[in-house]
């Protein structure tokens, strides 16, 4: 399967998706191969698995009791990325999650790629919650001679308001990424139950400068 920008005036090189053993794809995009915003959306392969550790994180500014016990939980969502409108569609999530996704929205800035997914209804596990309507802010490392998401460092943050006016994000967890994959069957096949782990926080907030 190839994936080609709509304007190849704008877009030096291609990229190629192939089948790789165990049911995923592996990009590959020609040297020098650099897309506008808007066209990267025609590049980027759609399938993905976001595994998102959510917990306390240091360097946020959310409720001193949230999340204060250091439990994690590891939450796995396949997503699927439409080039139309940059629409993120969550197609599955990992079992026993009990968490529940809506259609959302998907952009490349710059090295960075950003997607936002809003809950369909409150999160709530122990000490972590999360309001219906939230919507999940992921921003994760983008190279884009490859055309690929990176794999790690990636955060996921909510928008808050503090003090009525100041609008801020606070940090709710980190994530992973797996992928390309070729189809949404190899990509929910592939995804993993989620877990519940003890952490590692150390009780220390700090403010998030984004």
């Amino acid at each position: 399967m190839a994936v080609s920008s709509s304007s190849p005036s704008r877009l030096r090189g291609h990229a190629r998706v192939s089948r790789r053993r165990g049911g995923g794809a592996a990009l590959r995009c020609s040297k020098g191969a650099v897309a506008p915003a808007h066209e990267t959306r025609q590049v980027v392969p759609p399938f993905w698995i976001f595994t998102v550790d959510l917990g306390r994180v240091k360097d946020t500014w959310m409720e001193p009791q949230w999340g204060a016990k250091g439990v994690r939980y590891e939450i796995p969502l396949a997503v699927e990325l439409k080039p139309d409108g940059g629409v993120a569609l969550p197609v599955a999530v990992g079992a026993y999650a009990q968490m529940e996704l809506g259609e959302g929205n998907w952009t490349v800035d710059g090295s960075t790629f950003r997607m936002q997914l809003p809950l369909s209804r409150r999160y709530e596990r122990g000490d972590v919650w999360l309001d219906e309507g939230t919507p999940l802010n992921f921003a994760v490392g983008f190279y884009p001679d490859a055309c690929r998401i990176a794999q790690r460092g990636g955060r996921v943050t909510i928008p808050a308001v503090r003090w009525f006016v100041r609008r801020e994000k606070r940090l709710v967890g980190t994530c992973v990424v797996r992928g390309p994959y070729a189809t949404k069957d190899d990509a929910t096949r592939e995804l993993e139950s989620s877990r519940v782990r003890k952490g590692d926080h150390d009780g220390r907030v700090y403010e998030t400068r984004d």
